[in-house]
């Protein structure tokens, strides 16, 4: 029950700059510096918001995370991971933070920019997963426990991605219903740890808490088992990875709920056991001879091993879909021995039923004993008619149908003690499925979003009168509602793959966790809403700070002489060039900076040019800057289309490229026609690069793309096409010259069970250059700092490259060092150096002094007052220099990682300078003449200080 009025977001405007509509007497939101709707933007919508007179929040460059000191031991790993999550934001946000937050704990005032977190009761809060965060030019989050202090990090970071701060503002919030589900089907499709990983950050990200993962069905066991190795298909899980994954939840605030289904659903198990089968029917085949105490004891002991694994509290047993309810037929006659079962156990008048339900509270029993106190089952097979075996109440109830009459409703469940979770199957269930199969259209992130509250479960079934068929409960509702699930279940595995099932149940799983945390926060249009969910996006993974990061430093320098490689002495006019190569090796997008001071450089080459920089990928292919969707909700139209009134051509070009989105479903669904089309027309003449079209299952069978620039006359841009049903088809464009428009010509269709219908696509996108490129920053040269910086992808390659004349060949060699950093690593630095020497040999000099037929003049000093003459120093003869110079030619480099690539160096020889002849009469005057010799060798050596 929600203890405090909700104050806040009347609703959401659809404008660049989205602002909540505030109830009167509020004070105005402080938005005008920010670029997005910040705090009225999240999603799911905060309980309480009230905005105040102080300053906004952004992140800055000396931006710290500020925990306590008695708080630090429970809330440095929410430090932590916040750092490594703002890391990732800013490097893709470009936010302006650019480097790692310190991480301060003890006492101090927080700075504008600061993050304070800190454990503390919120007087008005009744959940622990509340919390209250205060914004006035530094954040303040406070909660009463470690969760509400995470949860309130998700709210700044989805601010922060909206909107690129945060307004100045108290916000309390907290969750309406504590269990916020989604449950995955992994048993019969095999869904890598890679995917579950990203599935549970995005989950805490809009403060889902709890994922029931299923790991055991008909057609599939893909969990690890030690004990039982028989019993797993041939792709699974391996317990060692599950640990990584628990550990993961457990930062991120997940529970993870196993769920082994009995004592049906174990058709997988049963294939290797199978004398342990009720029967040997297609109904008894699936089902554990529960009356079996060997059946019974192979199954404890599967239960035994597992329990071990998930340290959660919870368990969700299953006992759905046992006994065919279509089947009009006593189910105790189809097994006799289960009815024996129920007999023996229970008393002499017992149904089967009274026997299911008594082995389901044995498992029950078994499971309190392993420490799972909170057991789950399914609904649909509970309180079977004439059954007086009650199930244990402290036994929660999954309610996920009401479709024959034989099922219990929700207010049975409830008269028995029950918690009720809500898994409506007609919101919640994504289903993988063929083509005209149960569930094969889910229902749209729309419907959830306007028509679901946590008190609206499955209607009656077909028997009940329309008036009498609603299963709702009002809002606020009752305390035993203790939250719901959204469902991804795998009835046929192979139609999906793990990344359109992510983005099929994107919008749908955020609709579902908008309203079951705060079930009447927002009044937003739909459309408003779904614009606030764009513009959070995703949060990308936390940056690792833990560790350096994996970028290599590489540095060469060729040079040429009239087109060909220099081996021996440069010489002036030489053309030099130095390539300076910054490589990610590591699998994450890290920023990286790259500096080279070029002052010696400078002092012997002439640059030719600007300094260039380029990004190159893995295979050494240079990567294009991305291009633009251009057909994004460009006016489209169409051969016709399926249904008048549904799915037309406008639908294919709204940005939605996977699963329903709407009232019946984002996509275009042609007219009944092999030769049907759909085209758009461009904003204005462009120069197109490729298409992007995101099939439904129902895609042609052969496609063409035709380009025009007036409507009329159309060219062919590729061949004849085959797509793949359900997948992407991205095809490259034979386009010369700017169009204006872009068709697709079906030339086909796919039948589905022999029967054509119409082609049916998601999404068709015109693009003018990759999906995914590079923003390449230019290399900049300031004075003699040359430096770079910019995102590089893994195993992306940044390379600089300088040219330049050589003007002088005698001053010796230069040490030429490139600096590689990133500045979210203020530890992280690496070099790699060049020596590129200019001439082998400073000249030597040999001063020498020739007889001539002239007087010895010697210095001849007079007194001040007999002569005002200055005195004079008259050297017999100027000396001679020669300058000799031979070569050495080496190359060698010093780089952050062996090999090192070959460069150019030498070594200078001839540093002394030599005195030959000097007459004694001209000692003084030589003396000073190798004085100034010397000053201006060592000014011709300057350089030495350069190093």
């Amino acid at each position: 029950m929600r203890r405090h009025s909700l104050r806040t977001l009347a609703g959401i405007a659809a404008a660049p700059l989205l602002l909540a509509l505030l109830p009167a007497g509020a004070p105005a939101a402080t938005t005008a510096e920010l670029t997005g709707p910040g705090l009225t933007g999240v999603v799911p919508t905060v309980t309480e918001l009230q905005f105040t007179d102080g300053e906004a929040f952004r992140l800055t460059s000396t931006t710290r995370i500020m925990i306590s000191g008695t708080d630090a031991p429970s809330l440095n790993e929410e430090a932590q991971l916040l750092a490594g999550e703002l890391v990732a934001l800013d490097q893709s946000r470009h936010l302006g933070m650019n480097r790692a937050p310190e991480i301060v704990v003890g006492t101090g005032a927080p700075r504008p920019g600061d993050i304070v977190l800190q454990l503390g009761t919120v007087p008005s809060l009744t959940s622990a997963e509340g919390y209250k965060l205060q914004v006035d030019g530094a954040v303040t989050i406070t909660g009463p426990s470690d969760t509400g202090v995470f949860y309130g990090t998700r709210t700044l970071l989805q601010s922060l991605a909206s909107s690129g701060g945060a307004q100045s503002a108290t916000v309390l919030d907290e969750p309406a219903k504590p269990e916020r589900s989604l449950h995955v089907d992994a048993a019969r499709k095999y869904y890598s740890p890679s995917w579950f990983e990203q599935v549970i950050r995005d989950m805490a990200s809009i403060k889902l808490n709890q994922l029931q993962y299923h790991f055991s069905e008909n057609e599939g066991f893909r969990l690890e088992s030690k004990t039982h190795p028989e019993i797993v298909s041939d792709t699974f899980i391996t317990q060692a990875e599950l640990a990584e994954l628990l550990v993961l939840a457990k930062q991120y605030h997940v529970d993870v709920v196993p769920a082994l289904d009995v004592p049906g659903h174990l058709n997988q198990l049963l294939n290797q056991y199978p004398q342990f089968r009720a029967s040997s029917t297609s109904e008894g085949s699936k089902v554990l001879d529960y009356s079996n105490p060997q059946a019974r004891a192979l199954l404890f002991e599967v239960i035994d091993e597992f329990a071990a694994l998930f340290p959660s509290s919870r368990w969700h047993m299953g006992g759905d879909e046992i006994f065919n309810v279509e089947d009009p037929s006593d189910a105790g006659a189809r097994f006799p021995q289960l009815l024996a079962y129920a007999k023996a156990e229970v008393g002499p008048t017992a149904n089967i039923h009274d026997g299911y339900i008594h082995f389901l509270n044995e498992v029950n029993a078994h499971l309190n004993a392993l420490g799972k106190s909170h057991v789950r089952a399914w609904n649909d097979a509970l309180y079977g008619t004439g059954s007086t075996v009650a199930l244990d109440p402290n036994i929660d109830v999954t309610y996920w149908t009401k479709w024959h009459p034989s099922m219990p409703t929700v207010e049975t469940i409830r008269a028995r003690g029950h918690k009720v979770m809500n898994f409506n199957d007609g919101f919640f269930y994504y289903v993988l499925a063929n083509p005209g199969g149960a569930y094969a259209t889910p229902r749209p992130a729309s419907d959830i979003y306007t028509s679901w509250r946590p008190g609206v479960f499955p209607n009656k079934d077909w028997t009940v009168p329309a008036a009498q068929k609603a299963q709702t409960y009002p809002e606020p509702s009752p305390d035993w509602i203790t939250g719901s699930s959204f469902a991804i279940w795998s009835d046929a595995p192979a139609r999906q793959t793990e990344e359109q099932v992510t983005a099929g149940i994107r919008l749908p799983l955020r609709a579902m966790a908008e309203r079951v945390w705060n079930p009447s926060g927002s009044t937003a249009s739909y459309a408003d809403w779904l614009a606030r969910v764009e513009a959070i996006g995703t949060q990308p993974a936390a940056a690792d700070l833990s560790t350096a990061p994996a970028l290599e430093l590489t540095k060469t320098a060729t040079a040429t002489r009239a087109g060909s490689s220099v081996t021996g002495v440069l010489e002036e006019g030489d053309e030099i060039s130095w390539q300076v190569l910054a490589t990610n090796t590591g699998s994450t997008a890290l920023h990286a900076t790259v500096s080279d001071d070029l002052s010696d450089v400078l002092d012997e080459v002439s640059l030719t040019g600007a300094p260039t920089v380029a990004i190159t990928d893995a295979d050494g292919t240079v990567v294009r800057e991305p291009g633009i969707n251009v057909a994004f909700k460009r006016s489209g139209t169409a051969s016709g289309q399926e249904v008048a009134n549904q799915w037309g051509p406008a639908l294919a070009v709204d940005g939605i490229t996977s699963g329903p989105s709407g009232a019946q479903g984002s996509r275009w669904s042609s007219n009944g026609a092999d030769n049907a089309w759909l085209a758009v027309e461009l904003d204005e003449p462009t120069m197109v690069d490729h298409v992007s079209i995101y099939w439904e299952e129902a895609c042609a069978a052969k496609y063409r793309i035709d380009v025009s620039v007036d409507g009329l006359t159309w060219v062919p841009a590729t061949s004849v096409l085959s797509p793949a049903c359900g997948s992407v088809d991205r095809q490259s464009l034979t386009v010369t010259e700017p169009v204006s428009f872009v068709r697709m010509q079906g030339l086909d269709r796919t039948p589905i069970g022999g029967k054509k219908y119409g082609m049916s696509l998601w999404e068709m996108q015109v693009w003018t250059g990759p999906e995914r490129g590079a923003i390449t920053n230019p290399a900049l040269l300031d004075e003699a700092l040359l430096t770079w910086e910019g995102l590089l992808e893994p195993g992306h390659t940044a390379t600089l490259e300088y040219r330049g004349v050589v003007t002088d060949a005698g001053n010796g060699s230069i040490l030429n060092t490139a600096t590689l950093s990133s500045p979210y690593y203020p530890g992280f630095s690496v070099k790699a150096s060049t020596e590129n020497v200019l001439a082998v040999d400073e000249p030597t000099v040999e001063p020498t002094v020739e007889s001539s037929d002239k007087p010895t003049v010697e210095p001849t000093m007079l007194p001040s007052d007999e002569s005002t003459d200055k005195p004079t120093v008259e050297p017999s003869d100027k000396p001679s220099e020669t300058a000799v110079a031979s070569a050495t030619p080496s190359s060698s480099m010093i780089s952050s990682t062996p090999p090192a690539p070959q460069t150019i160096q030498a070594a200078s020889e001839g540093d002394g300078l030599a005195s030959t002849g000097a007459n004694a009469g001209t000692l003084f005057g030589a003396a000073l003449f190798l004085m100034g010799v010397g000053v201006l060798f060592i000014l011709r050596r300057r350089k030495a200080s350069h190093n």
